[in-house]
């Protein structure tokens, strides 16, 4: 189940309607960098979800923001979910909706909300996390075997299999192909 919950007091409210075996991903705010609300959800067994887009150009959170609250999530072992204005692999200024004429704006790729959550993990800090999330070289980024590289940092499968299972659990895309036919030709 996901539900929303803007404050700390939402959160515990929410939590509090929904059986604690079911699957919770409750939504908090990054635009403060989560404090009680991540707490909250920490608190009451839950995951968190985060939006790291949409179809405006201020509804992508800066990057300081959303690396504060990677290193938050890590710091309580909070796994999570994101959703939003992820459907290129890469950060990028992209087209805010699949219409002709769209309003365009930067947007962060999927790959660079992985590599953030991957090198806070790792035990990178919140300006690494930042670095990660800005990152918008192609070059940067490569599939090299089993592992994902980027500059300096290597991750092999075991690392990312362990980013899936304990940290960031998946992202969500409005559209299925779209990530999928632009991932091999971005870090191939």
């Amino acid at each position: 189940m996901e539900v929303k919950a803007a404050s700390e007091g939402a959160v515990r409210a929410v939590l509090a309607g929904i059986p604690r075996a079911w699957i919770r991903y409750i939504e908090v705010p990054v635009a403060d960098g989560g404090g009680g609300a991540l707490d909250a959800v920490a608190a009451g067994g839950a995951f968190a979800k985060i939006r790291t887009g949409g179809t405006s150009a201020e509804a992508f959170p800066p990057a300081d923001r959303l690396a504060t609250v990677l290193a938050g999530l890590a710091r309580r072992s909070l796994p999570f979910k994101a959703t939003a204005g992820l459907h290129h692999p890469l950060r990028g200024v992209y087209p805010l909706i699949d219409a002709p004429e769209a309003p365009r704006a930067e947007m962060y790729g999927y790959l660079n909300l992985a590599l953030a959550a991957a090198v806070i993990q790792a035990g990178g800090d919140a300006d690494e996390a930042r670095a990660a999330l800005l990152e918008a070289d192609p070059g940067a980024v490569r599939l090299e075997g089993d592992a994902l590289r980027w500059r300096d940092e290597r991750f092999d499968a075991a690392a990312l299999a362990a980013l899936r299972d304990g940290f960031f659990h998946g992202f969500g895309s409005c559209s299925f192909r779209q990530p999928m036919d632009e991932l091999l030709p971005a870090v191939g």
